[in-house]
């Protein structure tokens, strides 16, 4: 973990020097200091990734969004797939909320990473 830009961003490093996710910092108007998470692929959604040194083949994406939908799990894939095609086989989302896009509604994109990658992809509650 460490800070760049005069303590304005923070990120946590993954053991192979890979980006977990980040938190952007700013100053907003009335002086209060505003704290944003910024996912590894930087992209649209907040989300965090970790995996484990003992068990490298299943990753773990903490999700901080209100839903999950069909273009979040395509964000999440394509960052893992880009960097750990070959050495992750089970991602697990994790989800604190209730309101989401459940497997047996949608089973297409589960079924696609799947049968095209190898990647088998688990919701935990």
């Amino acid at each position: 973990m460490y800070y760049h830009e005069n303590n304005r961003i923070f990120e946590e490093v993954l053991l192979n020097g890979r980006l977990s996710h980040y938190y952007q910092y700013n100053t907003l108007e009335d002086g209060r200091v505003g704290k944003t998470l910024v996912n590894p692929a930087r992209g649209k959604y907040k989300w965090r990734f970790k995996y484990n040194k003992e068990d490298i083949k299943n990753c773990e994406v903490y999700m901080h969004e209100p839903i999950l939908t069909a273009d979040m799990i395509k964000e999440i894939m394509d960052y893992i797939i880009a960097n750990y095609k070959d050495t992750i086989d089970c991602v697990i989302i994790d989800i604190l909320n209730i309101n989401l896009l459940y497997r047996y509604e949608n089973p297409e994109i589960y079924n696609y990473y799947r049968d095209n990658y190898g990647i088998v992809i688990l919701e935990d509650f």
